[in-house]
């Protein structure tokens, strides 16, 4: 039905998005890479137009199911574990640990700033404004301060 140039871009194409999924929290190209590889493999058979669509669309669902069944817990577990386990084993959060911040006092209400965010803080010691502080934990994305030494 078409030449080996268009199969061969059809499977480059599914390869291409299946390995552009590792990047993106959707599964919309592993979908479309599964059906490229669909087209590309019921293409070869020769049959006639209507059984060639029914086939594709069975191998298309087929590869689908086999992906969600098998594939996808098998992939998920490669990239956390391998590709980037330092994200599943810390807060992005704690990245604030040891940063200077200075106490804004804002109608009455203690805070800091980060990422020009105001926000509340946890400190064993009162604070007034503009002391120098020094972030020394996160707990549920809130801070606690100590005052830093000048």
């Amino acid at each position: 039905m078409f030449t080996d140039n268009y199969l061969e871009f059809l499977i480059l194409a599914g390869v291409i998005l299946i390995f552009a999924d590792f990047f993106f929290q959707t599964d919309l190209l592993i979908i479309l890479g599964l059906g490229c590889f669909a087209f590309a493999l019921t293409s070869l058979t020769g049959l006639p137009t209507l059984y060639l669509i029914i086939a594709l669309i069975g191998l298309w669902l087929g590869f689908i199911a086999l992906y969600y069944l098998f594939f996808k817990s098998l992939l998920g577990r490669f990239s956390n574990e391998v590709l980037a386990p330092d994200i599943l084993n810390s807060d992005p959060m704690d990245r604030y640990i040891g940063h200077p911040a200075t106490v804004e006092v804002i109608e009455g209400r203690h805070m800091i700033r980060l990422d020009n965010e105001l926000v509340t803080y946890d400190s064993e010691t009162p604070l007034s404004h503009g002391d120098p502080v020094m972030i020394t934990a996160m707990t549920n994305g809130r801070p606690t301060v100590d005052r830093r030494p000048s």
